[in-house]
């Protein structure tokens, strides 16, 4: 009777060793990893101001872009800037817009993962 008994515990034991390794062994998970920018930023903002000269660079410093504009030429009331992004980043209002010059406008710049920042371009 014991011996019995030792059996069926043997056999009850290698069952549920077996059960649990075929668990272990068909949990085998793959994870897709995707990367998302979280890069909100202004790479360059250009004016083209003149035909025949190189594009005027702004300055971006903290939360400002700041373009200088020689003394020597009439400030326009009206800029459309080339403006570059960080990767995968969006722009509000868009790049290539006619924007006031003389009292600035204000830029939303959001990154693919949802960070955003404020930047303010003035003349």
């Amino acid at each position: 009777m014991k011996q019995n008994q030792y059996k069926n515990n043997f056999f009850s034991f290698v069952a549920v060793a077996i059960t649990a390794l075929g668990f272990m062994t068909s949990c085998d998970t793959e994870y897709n990893t995707t990367y998302v920018s979280g890069d909100a930023y202004i790479k360059s903002f250009t004016v083209q101001a003149f035909e025949d000269q190189e594009p005027i660079q702004a300055a971006i410093v903290n939360d400002t872009i700041k373009v200088i504009w020689t003394s020597y030429h009439e400030m326009p009331e009206t800029i459309t800037p080339a403006i570059e992004l960080a990767d995968k980043a969006a722009i509000s209002p868009k790049a290539a817009v006619e924007i006031p010059f003389k009292t600035g406008e204000k830029y939303t710049v959001t990154s693919e993962a949802g960070t955003t920042i404020a930047i303010y371009a003035t003349g």
